[in-house]
């Protein structure tokens, strides 16, 4: 390993001088694990789908969660800030507060 390589990652530089030392008459499992520290990240990439349709699933969540606390507040009387900070809260926690509001308020909302 050079200097440049210790620019481009020196965690794995610093581990590679440190193996080195350790295992001195070892060199062949020395670069097994130099290559299973450099490809790290790179073999994992091939077992998950570039355009996974579930990605955006917590966001919808979070939108429909944001709007049902808005509607509800709204009714309610609520002040805008209130409105805004409960369906912010709403939208962060969106699976939470679904099951909040239809276990809990649904009745009071409709």
């Amino acid at each position: 390993m050079t200097l440049n390589d210790f620019l481009k990652n020196p965690t794995v530089y610093v581990l590679s001088k440190t193996i080195k030392v350790l295992n001195k008459n070892d060199e062949s499992s020395t670069q097994r694990i130099l290559n299973v520290i450099n490809n790290y990240g790179k073999t994992t990439e091939r077992f998950y789908s570039k355009n996974n349709d579930l990605e955006y699933l917590p966001l919808i969540i979070g939108l429909i969660a944001a709007y049902i606390s808005w509607n509800c507040n709204s009714r309610k009387g609520y002040t805008v800030l209130e409105k805004i900070i409960f369906s912010f809260f709403a939208f962060i926690f969106g699976g939470v507060y679904l099951l909040y509001y239809f276990l809990v308020r649904y009745d009071e909302c409709k």
